[in-house]
This record gives structure tokens, C-alpha cells and sequence, in this order.
């Protein structure tokens, strides 16, 4: 199963004026081309166009296994230590979907819509995606990330250990959505119904 990979940012506050230093853009270039060879999908950082200190990574793996394969690496926390001089991690998510699908040029602005609904309505929800552009699905990150190692040591060498692991809620269903930002109205013109909770913010692109 592919997954897509979603994972929120914070700058560190000691640094928050220095987001132009070349060491900053290098590091991340350097990450973002090592996880794109081993994903074999682009991996690209965006920032937050409502606010300057949030980062995203946004990318994608064809497995879950090949996914905790790099994390257990030593180059994957080293990098992940280094990342952590600079920024603490909010989520990581991990969404059943293909990245890809978004394009072989990603977009320079992203919309991401996430939603929260009770599972009676799963079918009914996925449903009505299913003919819209764009790429996503279910967040899987609690059975993903839940109690593996990999992701644990992840949290641990970036001080941020609440960011892993997902979250389970008795009855209750994540979907998380990824579009072109200047696509229009991402309900299109008929608005999913139901007891859904929405929220949707973009995301400009920065490196990768």
C-alpha cells in the first residue's frame, strides 16, 4: 500500500531569523534528495502561507516497510538530528494514497483539506472524492507508526515524541486531501454533506 507522507514543522524560535541561511537550505536539500532516492518519489519542502515558522515535508513511499527501513538507517538520523537543530516536529502523518497522483510537477501551492468524520460515513466520504484531482485518503498513521521503534527514535533525536505514533479515536475517521491550490473551490459544486468536520489551509512550495 502506498503511503503519502505529511509531516508538520515548527522553526525553532532561536532561529526563526535565519530561515535564509544557506546552511538551513542546504541541509534541507541534502534531505530531500537522499529520501527522494530511496522513496523513488519526490520528496519537497513547502512552508505555510499563513504562517512563516511552519514548515511542511511532503513526499511519499510505495510501502510502509521501505519507509521504516530508512528511518532505521544511521544516515536517516543523522539527518533527523541535524533537522532538529532547526525545527521541532508538530505531526507526522501517514496517509493511504499515491503522491503521485498529484503530478509528475507537483504544484508550487498546495491546498490540504483535512476532515474528521465518524466511520458510518467512510463509504459515502470516499465516494465522493474518488473524481477529484488531486492525491489522498485515510490517515493511517496510527497503525503505521504506532509502537515501532523506528518512529520512537525518530521523535526522541528531534525532541518532539508526541509528533509520532498517530492517534486513535473510538469510531472516528482522518481523511486528509492534497490539491492544487488554484484549482478553485476544493468542494467543487457540491459540497460534501454530512457531520464531517472540515478545515483546509495552503502550503507554497520552497525546496525539492
Amino acid at each position: 500500500m502506498p503511503l503519502i507522507e505529511l509531516a508538520k514543522v515548527r522553526l525553532r524560535p532561536s532561529i526563526q531569523t535565519q530561515t535564509s541561511t544557506s546552511s538551513f537550505n542546504e541541509l534541507w536539500r541534502s534531505v530531500l534528495e537522499i529520501m527522494t532516492t530511496k522513496a523513488g518519489t519526490p520528496f519537497q519542502l513547502y512552508r505555510s502561507t499563513s504562517d512563516a515558522t511552519i514548515y511542511y515535508l511532503v513526499g511519499g513511499w510505495r510501502t510502509a516497510d521501505e519507509h521504516i527501513a530508512f528511518l532505521s538507517s544511521p544516515q536517516a538520523v543523522e539527518f533527523a538530528k541535524a533537522i532538529g537543530q532547526y525545527v521541532s516536529a508538530e505531526i507526522v502523518q501517514h496517509i493511504e494514497g499515491d503522491i503521485d497522483t498529484l503530478g509528475a510537477v507537483r504544484p508550487k501551492r498546495l491546498r490540504v483539506t483535512l476532515a474528521k468524520l465518524h466511520e458510518s460515513e467512510a463509504i459515502r466520504w470516499e465516494n465522493q472524492w474518488k473524481s477529484r484531482k488531486g492525491a489522498g485518503g485515510w490517515d493511517r498513521s496510527a497503525s503505521v507508526q504506532k509502537d515501532h521503534q523506528a518512529f520512537a527514535k525518530m521523535g526522541e533525536v528531534t525532541d518532539s515524541p508526541s509528533a509520532f505514533g498517530g492517534n486513535i479515536e473510538r469510531e472516528m475517521l482522518n481523511w486528509v486531501w492534497i490539491d492544487d491550490a488554484a484549482s478553485g473551490d476544493v468542494f467543487g459544486k457540491t459540497s460534501p454533506t454530512g457531520t464531517a468536520k472540515m478545515k483546509s489551509f495552503e502550503l507554497e512550495h520552497v525546496l525539492g
